[in-house]
């Protein structure tokens, strides 16, 4: 990996966990439950592959922004 590569993934890092400690991030199950629909999974599924919902990676699993 050349060192460009090593700069942007520690800054990536970086502005990750500053994100984390300045707001509440929820698992995927919880906001499958709060969406309270029958196709809540599948919903949450396509709003991450179409980009419509932030989320951010974590020792918990993808975790997910509350508002």
């Amino acid at each position: 990996m050349c060192n460009e590569d090593e700069q942007y993934l520690a800054g990536r890092a970086k502005t990750i966990a500053k994100m984390k400690e300045m707001c509440e991030w929820i698992p995927s199950e919880e906001l499958v439950i709060r969406v309270d629909q029958p196709n809540a999974r599948k919903l949450v599924t396509s709003w991450a592959e179409e980009r419509r919902i932030f989320s951010a990676p974590s020792d918990r699993g993808v975790l997910y922004h509350r508002c």
